[in-house]
């Protein structure tokens, strides 16, 4: 539909509003709350975790401390405008982000303790520079099979760049870009060919993991951990899906798996 000019794109100002939403809302909570002694000992707003998916995924990790690079935006936008083809379509959506990254680039908000991205975008938007600026522990999630932020460019290089040790990425395949998306009610409205398998069966992956995932980091229930291994993941794999679990990666092995 973005193509055929039936939808626009997302306005350049929600690359800032995204994750400034998330702040508010947290502001908002604690101010209302706090006041309550019945909910100010059941939620701790300075041990917050954020899930989020595709955009959302951006928000994610900006809210966790990447930061937006303007630099690099305003140098591969350009070659890209100059090559006029691209097989990465986030890249489209995030050279629009240029005009907010020039007047802000930082959204951390230091009461996100811990986050999971799924299918961002992040390689012009962050770069290598923006993504090592996260210290909390991060787990991404990617799709072999997805055409909107591939896996190589937006997730699985970006998370060699990752600078914290405790870092999770999983690697789902043929996992598409909206293998972790559920429409209650009926189906996505997206032609079934970029959907790939049905959603419904690769869903309850994303509720083990992101269970294992918070309980550990945020609860600090060292008792998940073991949760968040190939081992495991070995025992609940079926098909139609494979899944990896990666926590340590090199850009010179991507490199070489590149060239395969």
């Amino acid at each position: 539909r973005f193509f055929d000019g039936f939808e626009r794109p997302p306005n350049p100002s929600e690359f800032a509003n995204r994750p400034l939403d998330i702040t508010y809302l947290l502001d908002e909570l604690q101010q209302k709350y706090q006041s309550y002694p019945f909910w100010k000992s059941r939620i701790d707003f300075n041990n917050v975790g954020v899930m989020g998916q595709s955009f959302g995924g951006y928000t994610a990790l900006a809210v966790a401390g990447a930061k937006l690079n303007p630099d690099k935006l305003t140098e591969d936008c350009q070659k890209s405008q100059d090559r006029r083809i691209t097989l990465n379509l986030s890249t489209l959506l995030q050279c629009r982000s240029l005009e907010v990254a020039s007047q802000q680039n930082n959204f951390q908000d230091q009461r996100i303790k811990a986050v999971i991205a799924i299918n961002p975008l992040t390689s012009l938007i962050f770069g290598e520079e923006g993504m090592s600026n996260i210290q909390v522990p991060t787990m991404i999630i990617a799709g072999t099979k997805d055409y909107v932020t591939p896996a190589v460019p937006e997730q699985i290089k970006p998370f060699t760049w990752l600078k914290t040790s405790r870092k999770h990425l999983i690697l789902i395949a043929p996992g598409t870009h909206f293998s972790f998306l559920k429409e209650s009610g009926g189906r996505l409205a997206v032609p079934s060919q970029l959907i790939g398998p049905d959603p419904n069966l690769a869903y309850p992956y994303l509720k083990a993991f992101s269970l294992a995932f918070f309980e550990s980091y945020l609860q600090n229930q060292p008792e998940y951990l073991p949760y968040l291994s190939q081992t495991y993941v070995n025992t609940i794999e079926a098909q139609p899906f494979n899944l990896s679990l990666i926590e340590g990666l090199s850009q010179e092995q991507v490199r070489q798996a590149a060239k395969r």
